[in-house]
Protein backbone atom coordinates (compact mmCIF):
# COMPACT_ATOMS: atom_id res chain seq x y z
CA UNK A 1 0.00 0.00 0.00
CA UNK A 2 1.61 3.64 -0.94
CA UNK A 3 0.31 6.35 0.75
CA UNK A 4 0.72 10.45 -0.74
CA UNK A 5 2.79 12.73 1.28
CA UNK A 6 4.31 16.05 1.42
CA UNK A 7 7.11 17.69 2.38
CA UNK A 8 7.28 20.99 4.15
CA UNK A 9 8.97 22.41 1.11
CA UNK A 10 5.53 21.50 -0.89
CA UNK A 11 7.27 18.30 -2.79
CA UNK A 12 4.62 15.65 -3.29
CA UNK A 13 4.62 12.05 -4.11
CA UNK A 14 4.18 8.57 -3.33
CA UNK A 15 5.86 6.22 -0.64
CA UNK A 16 5.14 2.55 1.09
CA UNK A 17 3.03 2.73 4.11
CA UNK A 18 5.49 0.54 5.88
CA UNK A 19 7.80 3.59 5.81
CA UNK A 20 6.05 6.20 7.53
CA UNK A 21 5.76 6.58 11.05
CA UNK A 22 2.42 8.97 12.65
CA UNK A 23 3.80 11.14 15.10
CA UNK A 24 1.53 11.79 17.64
CA UNK A 25 0.78 15.48 18.23
CA UNK A 26 -1.91 17.16 20.29
CA UNK A 27 -3.22 19.90 18.43
CA UNK A 28 -4.23 22.75 20.50
CA UNK A 29 -6.40 24.65 18.24
CA UNK A 30 -7.96 23.34 14.59
CA UNK A 31 -5.45 25.04 12.32
CA UNK A 32 -8.38 24.81 8.70
CA UNK A 33 -10.60 27.37 10.96
CA UNK A 34 -10.32 31.22 11.27
CA UNK A 35 -9.50 32.58 14.63
CA UNK A 36 -12.67 34.14 16.44
CA UNK A 37 -13.58 37.90 15.89
CA UNK A 38 -15.82 39.02 18.29
CA UNK A 39 -18.65 40.59 17.39
CA UNK A 40 -21.53 43.32 18.92
CA UNK A 41 -24.55 41.51 19.34
CA UNK A 42 -27.77 43.91 18.50
CA UNK A 43 -30.33 44.45 20.78
CA UNK A 44 -33.39 42.17 20.56
CA UNK A 45 -36.88 43.49 20.01
CA UNK A 46 -39.72 41.85 21.67
CA UNK A 47 -42.69 41.24 20.10
CA UNK A 48 -46.24 39.97 21.51
CA UNK A 49 -47.44 36.66 20.69
CA UNK A 50 -49.82 36.44 18.26
CA UNK A 51 -51.79 33.59 17.49
CA UNK A 52 -51.98 32.00 14.16
CA UNK A 53 -55.32 30.33 14.62
CA UNK A 54 -56.92 33.87 15.69
CA UNK A 55 -57.19 36.98 13.39
CA UNK A 56 -58.94 39.72 15.48
CA UNK A 57 -57.51 40.32 19.01
CA UNK A 58 -55.32 36.84 19.71
CA UNK A 59 -54.96 37.55 22.91
CA UNK A 60 -57.85 37.77 24.25
CA UNK A 61 -60.18 34.97 21.88
CA UNK A 62 -57.49 32.57 22.21
CA UNK A 63 -57.38 33.00 25.96
CA UNK A 64 -61.25 32.87 26.21
CA UNK A 65 -61.32 29.92 23.28
CA UNK A 66 -58.85 27.64 24.63
CA UNK A 67 -58.76 27.91 28.37
CA UNK A 68 -59.01 24.44 30.60
CA UNK A 69 -61.96 25.66 33.18
CA UNK A 70 -61.44 22.03 35.28
CA UNK A 71 -57.39 22.52 35.37
CA UNK A 72 -56.96 26.22 34.79
CA UNK A 73 -54.82 25.98 32.29
CA UNK A 74 -54.49 27.95 29.00
CA UNK A 75 -53.19 27.14 25.46
CA UNK A 76 -52.58 28.91 22.61
CA UNK A 77 -54.24 26.56 19.76
CA UNK A 78 -57.06 23.95 19.14
CA UNK A 79 -54.39 21.33 18.99
CA UNK A 80 -52.88 21.54 22.58
CA UNK A 81 -55.71 22.57 23.53
CA UNK A 82 -57.50 19.52 22.30
CA UNK A 83 -54.21 17.04 23.33
CA UNK A 84 -54.90 18.12 26.55
CA UNK A 85 -58.67 17.75 26.91
CA UNK A 86 -57.40 13.83 25.95
CA UNK A 87 -54.78 13.89 28.35
CA UNK A 88 -54.58 11.44 31.54
CA UNK A 89 -53.84 14.35 33.73
CA UNK A 90 -57.12 16.34 32.55
CA UNK A 91 -59.26 12.88 32.59
CA UNK A 92 -57.81 12.39 36.37
CA UNK A 93 -58.92 15.89 37.55
CA UNK A 94 -62.54 15.63 36.11
CA UNK A 95 -62.94 11.85 38.06
CA UNK A 96 -61.98 13.75 41.13
CA UNK A 97 -64.55 16.76 40.65
CA UNK A 98 -67.34 13.90 39.99
CA UNK A 99 -66.46 11.96 42.89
Amino acid sequence: MWSKIRTEDGQEGYVPSSYIMVLEEELTSLPWLKQPVETEQQAAEWKPYKSAYSKENPEEKVKAKYFCDVCQKDFNGPQPYSAHMNSKAHKEEVALLED
